[in-house]
């Protein structure tokens, strides 16, 4: 018992020690201001296009089948079974993001059902939900670039290979993803012309609906390939490492609470929730732990009135009597 007991402290001791020098690589010279524009290409594209729009205008009922397809291949299952510990790493930080693209989703339908009769304030609110959106994003792609897959090729897992759809690499898919994104920026200056709106609409709609799948797709790729790879690199250290790493990266980015809040929306089971809560504010001092978890919940409040509120409004604004898609209604 005592060897036994011995063993697991000194496993303990190196998943602490791995976990803090994986942080300390991942935000060695990390700004700590809120940058939206991290993994963008320095080659800023064209000027905006503009798009030939269909002649009628799809409300949310002729866009269900869509939907329905994106929403069954959305989602992770997150189990707690030993076997499946290598993919939790990604299944938990990519659901977030897969409800943050319902929201999107709802807002872009919402503006274009109700075109020109849209207000410059709730243009607003899309625009600032957004930036909010693509901060968000862009933290995960840093917790990758500067965290995960350091970590994982220092035990010889393989990251490199390239994620291919259409015939472009991973990184390809994160530029062409950049692209949009700065697309997107481009519409919020012609929000307030009302000259310009109409136009902006369509472009807005147009390359908005293109930024989903293509995530979707790069998270797919990512989904099928690397849970395997860590697997045969597997021990008991690296397990207790890789469990903790995503939330060590959270405590440590720019805004960890909003962050920890937007990750674990979709969960709905409360011992999870709770569980996932202690791991965040995890203090061997008790004192600390009870006043970051005050905290974390006082920032729930402002989660909830700042960016989802915005996404309920819209959809209360179109027709309640459309045929809506169950996640839709569950944003």
């Amino acid at each position: 018992l005592v060897c036994f007991v011995g063993k697991c402290f000194s496993w303990r001791m190196v998943a602490d020690r791995e976990v803090r020098r994986a942080v300390h690589t991942a935000t060695r010279g990390q700004s700590w201001a809120h940058e939206t524009q991290f993994f963008k290409s320095e080659t800023q594209p064209q000027r905006m296009q503009s798009f030939a729009v269909p002649d009628s205008v799809p409300g949310f009922t002729k866009r269900r089948d869509v939907w329905v397809e994106a929403e069954l291949a959305s989602r992770m299952t997150l189990v707690s079974k030993e076997e499946r510990w290598a993919r939790d790493v990604l299944a938990i930080p990519h659901n977030g993001i897969r409800k943050e693209l319902v929201g999107l989703y709802i807002m872009l339908e919402s503006i274009y059902c109700r075109s020109l009769a849209i207000s410059a304030l709730e243009l607003e609110d899309f625009f600032s939900w957004f930036d909010e959106f693509e901060a968000y994003l862009n933290e995960y792609f840093r917790f990758e670039d500067r965290m995960l897959f350091p970590l994982l090729k220092s035990w010889d897992v393989t990251v490199s290979r390239p994620y291919v759809i259409q015939g472009k690499s991973r990184a390809e898919m994160r530029l062409d993803l950049a692209s949009l994104l700065t697309e997107v920026a481009k519409c919020s200056t012609l929000a307030l012309d009302k000259h310009a709106k109409a136009d902006m609409i369509d472009v807005l709609y147009k390359v908005g609906l293109e930024i989903p799948p293509l995530i979707m797709e790069y998270f797919r790729q990512q989904e099928t390939f690397l849970p395997a790879q860590i697997e045969k690199q597997a021990n008991t250290e690296r397990i207790q490492v890789l469990r903790r790493c995503y939330w060590e990266y959270v405590r440590t980015c720019c805004n960890p609470a909003w962050t920890f809040h937007l990750t674990t929306r979709w969960i709905s089971d409360p011992a999870l929730l709770s569980s996932l809560e202690n791991r965040f504010c995890e203090d061997k001092r008790p004192i600390l732990k009870m006043l970051a978890k005050k905290r974390l919940r006082k920032e729930y409040k402002r989660v909830s009135q700042a960016h989802i509120s915005p996404v309920q409004r819209y959809l209360l604004a179109v027709d309640v009597n459309a045929d809506l898609p169950l996640a839709y209604l569950d944003y």
